[in-house]
């Protein structure tokens, strides 16, 4: 069986692959915040949307010590944390992150990238309004080739009309 080439992705499937991630980005934090959120009374008057603290385990890169700034990942989102005081490097331990801060910028990441996404598709083929205005110039285009067509097949059926009249005018010269 030949093998099959894979095709690149179009601009197009990119900003869909990209839209879908959104969508799943969001229904995978909303889905995340309601296991996380504590049951709360609702009052008349919330000050504002409590942090929801998630308790995550990472591994100490190699090289650090308690007291270094390390970086890492939580729910595809960058944390800059201190490593604390007991810590090996290879080992885990837990951190205390801010759920909703780091799903909200989950969010916003995923947006951010549709939005460049847009932005190459735009370029590659311009906006809407340019495609159409495009569009209509390729139909005036068709409509005078078509116009152009028209008129030399009836120059063309004219011609033959003619051809053929002599052609005839020749036979009966030559018959007579």
């Amino acid at each position: 069986m030949p093998l099959r080439k894979k095709k690149s992705p179009t601009p197009q499937r990119m900003v869909d692959d990209a839209s879908s991630r959104v969508c799943f980005a969001y229904f995978n934090a909303l889905g995340q915040l309601q296991n996380l959120a504590p049951d709360v009374e609702l009052a008349a008057e919330q000050p504002g949307p409590p942090s929801i603290m998630q308790c995550v385990e990472v591994i100490v890169p190699q090289g650090l010590k308690p007291g270094d700034e390390m970086s890492t990942t939580v729910n595809g989102v960058p944390i800059v944390t201190t490593v604390p005081a007991g810590a090996v490097p290879g080992k885990p331990i837990q951190l205390q992150v801010d759920a909703v801060r780091c799903l909200a910028q989950e969010v916003v990441r995923a947006h951010r990238e549709t939005n460049d996404l847009i932005g190459v598709l735009e370029r590659e083929h311009g906006t809407e309004t340019l495609q159409r205005e495009r569009l209509n110039e390729l139909r005036e285009q068709d409509e005078q080739i078509t116009e152009r067509l028209r008129r030399a097949v009836t120059d063309a059926e004219a011609a033959r009309t003619r051809v053929q009249e002599g052609l005839r005018t020749v036979e009966r010269d030559h018959l007579s």
